[in-house]
């Protein structure tokens, strides 16, 4: 099962889920402040009391989240609404929605807990569908936001210094290992007090980078929260609705260098310094070292030190096998042509389009190329995306859902595809290198091809693509740029 949210704006967010609020006896009022590279520009508001829900007390967990922000020369502001109807003897979630607006973009889910399994609805191009329910183990972990009972159970009292647990990840849909590892004890000092606090460190589910996070230890609510996303989390007061600002997300996605190319298009090689730390880590230097890439460094902690060198040939496509292209059986590339949650390359609206498209194509190679024509001349970018086909009804979005589209094009016509993501060249603040994804397609033994529908490159991808890895179990990726100076390049 894969994530229900797109990469580049619910990264954002990834630390809410929930839904519309409902009715019930409130008790209590908490405030959240949500600083973006450390600009005040959001909040949450959370309500919490208790009502007795199908014959059962239960506690009421309801939350509503803005966040105002640009990106590339547009306004976003994004709305989101969650619940959670919580045991209050075992703390674990009966019942959990949430619900994310962003423009036009709207998404959704709901969890049902049926005796020992999970019932999973989702939103998805404007209409609730469900998945068969999940079955859940027996000590396992349904959480919520604001509340974590376990922890402060297994740590507070005692000399524990690691525990995994089992938890109900309600952003995968799946049951997850998870490690909180104890940083140690200190008073934090927030705006309505003094808080004796366990502080712990979590690998995020999804990057795989850390999340450092700040427990009261008497109740278990959590004060305080870092993410690798430039997000920072806190309590505080009322009073954060009127401190509000824009954060400029330019700072974050992309990183000023040291020469101006305006024909960027047309680089056919480079040669880049590099420091920079991306998110999910980069596991070998192997998986830098790619057809038309090659690195000289070292990783160091997921620091990423060293020199890469960018040649990619222009692939002509003379060898291109027809398609569907023949797998074998038991092949790693069977995975490339499956449909998911975010790129339904079964949804027949999509393959007709693609078969539409590509009528009277000699080969995978030229087929390919027509669909990301296609794209790069009908989706416009903008920042209210999806899936491949949400994107695809929209007619708009970032550079990560329209290579779902691409991909869901072309495993349609049975041709593999998958997303990449890494850092890309662009002309922007007299050049820049800024966090991006593209597409490789499979041509049987001329191997995986890069293309980019995004920019206008439906056949080719230049020499300013630094590639990072596959975009596998996560959409959410994260670049932390330190250094990123271009030594040489050729047009």
């Amino acid at each position: 099962m894969q994530k229900r949210f797109p990469s580049l704006l619910i990264v954002l967010f990834i630390l809410f889920q929930g839904s519309s609020p409902n009715v019930y006896a409130q008790v209590e009022t908490q405030y959240l402040a949500i600083e973006l590279n450390k600009v005040l520009c959001g909040f949450t508001e959370i309500n919490i009391g208790e009502s007795v829900i199908d014959n059962q007390e239960t506690t009421v967990l309801n939350q509503r989240a803005y966040i105002n922000y640009s990106a590339l020369g547009q306004d976003i502001t994004q709305h989101q609404l969650f619940t959670y109807h919580i045991d209050p003897i075992s703390g674990n979630f009966r019942y959990h929605s949430s619900f994310t607006e962003q423009g036009e973009f709207k998404s959704g889910v709901e969890f049902q807990v049926v005796g020992d399994s999970i019932k999973e609805t989702y939103l998805q191009t404007g209409e609730w569908k469900s998945d068969p329910a999940i079955q859940l183990p027996p000590d396992v972990i349904l959480p919520n936001t604001q509340f974590f009972p376990y922890l402060v159970a297994d740590f507070a009292d005692s000399d524990l210094k690691s525990k995994t647990y089992e938890i109900f990840d309600v952003r995968s849909g799946q049951v997850a290992q998870i490690t909180y590892d104890l940083v140690g004890k200190e008073i934090l000092n927030l705006a309505d007090g003094a808080y004796q606090s366990l502080v712990f460190d979590q690998e995020h589910p999804a990057t795989g980078g850390t999340i450092r996070m700040w427990i009261d230890q008497e109740t278990g609510v959590r004060l305080q929260q870092t993410y690798p996303n430039h997000l920072f989390i806190y309590l505080t007061d009322a009073g954060v609705t009127d401190r509000l600002q824009k954060a400029n997300m330019d700072d974050v996605w992309i990183y000023k260098t040291n020469k101006n190319i305006p024909d960027f298009h047309n680089i056919s090689y480079m040669k880049v310094k590099a420091i920079l730390a991306p998110l999910p880590p980069v596991s070998s230097i192997d998986d830098l070292n790619v057809p038309g890439q090659k690195f000289t460094g070292t990783i160091t902690n997921n620091k990423v030190e060293g020199i890469f060198e960018i040649e990619y040939p222009r692939y002509r496509g003379e060898n291109a096998p027809d398609y569907p292209i023949d797998i074998d059986p038991v092949s790693d590339i069977l995975q490339y042509l499956t449909s998911t949650i975010h790129i339904e390359s079964d949804d027949p609206v999509l393959k007709n389009k693609a078969e539409e498209l590509t009528s009277n194509s000699k080969h995978a190679w030229e087929a390919a190329t027509k669909l990301g024509l296609w794209i790069g001349q009908n989706i416009k970018g903008g920042f209210d995306g999806g899936s491949a086909r949400e994107t695809y009804d929209r007619r708009e979005g970032v550079c990560g859902n329209q290579a779902m589209l691409l991909v869901a094009f072309a495993r349609s016509l049975g041709i593999p595809a998958r997303i990449v993501w890494g850092a890309a060249y662009v002309p922007e603040a007299g050049g820049s290198f800024g966090h991006h994804a593209w597409v490789e397609v499979y041509m049987g033994k001329d191997g995986w091809i890069p293309v980019d529908a995004t920019i206008d490159e439906p056949s080719w991808v230049n020499s300013g693509h630094i590639r990072i890895g596959v975009l596998s179990s996560s959409l959410q990726t994260v670049i932390n740029f330190q250094e990123m100076e271009i030594l040489e390049f050729k047009i």
